[in-house]
């Protein structure tokens, strides 16, 4: 009896621990995913990595240097993992009011459009998978994201 209760624990503990390897290897897989989207990925310093809303997320917050060689500060990401051949990492990237100002001037830049656009989505996509405070959207988001034109040529209007 007592070597029943010994090899059920052992193998609970095998269990455990193959676990928490591969959650430790996806999270090397996320920051790794992070990492190539940065300007320099070797500034990269990571903090409060973890497991995000469900077992295919991946939270935390990433700072690393910017073109001109400066600290960004602490930005949120989320990993998010189908399979190891099969994941995206999205960086939140707050859209700031210079970029509607810009949008302002160039209205029928259809590239600035969708950057502005994926900024934006961006806060929802770490909502998704993170249990994450963070600051709303700009409110001019909804707009975008609505696609509602008018409102949105009203909202920059006042930049």
């Amino acid at each position: 009896m007592s070597k029943a209760i010994i090899a059920a624990v052992a193998l609970a503990g095998a269990a455990m621990l193959a676990a928490c390897s591969e959650e430790s290897a996806k999270r090397v897989r996320a920051e790794d995913a992070v990492k190539e989207q940065l300007k320099d990925p070797a500034s990269a310093k990571f903090e409060g990595v973890r497991k995000g809303k469900t077992d295919q997320h991946i939270c935390g917050l990433v700072n690393a240097k910017n073109s001109f060689g400066a600290y960004l500060g602490s930005t949120p990401f989320v990993y998010t993992e189908f399979s190891p051949q099969n994941s995206f990492v999205i960086i939140q990237d707050r859209p700031q009011d210079k970029d509607f100002i810009m949008l302002k001037h160039d209205f029928k830049n259809y590239d600035l459009h969708q950057s502005i656009e994926h900024k934006c989505r961006s806060i929802d996509h770490m909502n998704l998978g993170c249990n994450a405070t963070l600051e709303p959207p700009h409110p001019i988001c909804k707009h975008v994201l609505s696609k509602k034109y008018g409102a949105l040529m009203d909202a920059i209007r006042d930049l």
